[in-house]
């Protein structure tokens, strides 16, 4: 695992793995809005 305080250097066009996951393997979002919320700004910033 990386270190905490390690700084990453990104590139644009570059390929990364994103992935989220609640405590446990438990749901993130609460509600249809929550999800869309995630989607929004998921798009926004890549």
């Amino acid at each position: 695992m990386p270190a905490k305080n390690a700084l990453k250097e990104y590139h644009e066009n570059g390929y990364y793995h994103l992935y989220n996951r609640g405590v446990n393997k438990g749901a993130i979002f609460s509600d249809e809005q929550d999800y869309k919320t995630f989607l929004y700004y998921l798009k926004l910033y890549l």
